[in-house]
């Protein structure tokens, strides 16, 4: 179960990445709207995605406690 959530975790990350990159997903859209100097809309996304990692790395670490 730990090792479920770490990989969605790093899994989550990496399409971030990917995306910026440009494979598609979550980072295509940061890329489109700095590109398109939208930068209000490029905050809300940066904002979502530190949102959505420090949430998932809370998770994480409740998980691997809960099941050490």
């Amino acid at each position: 179960v730990g090792l479920s959530v770490y990989r969605f975790d790093i899994n989550f990350r990496e399409s971030t990445i990917l995306g910026i990159v440009g494979a598609g997903g979550i980072g295509a859209t940061l890329t489109t709207a700095m590109s398109r100097y939208d930068f209000d809309t490029a905050g809300a996304v940066l904002a979502l995605i530190i949102a959505i990692v420090m949430a998932l790395e809370l998770f994480s670490g409740f998980v691997r406690r809960r099941v050490q």
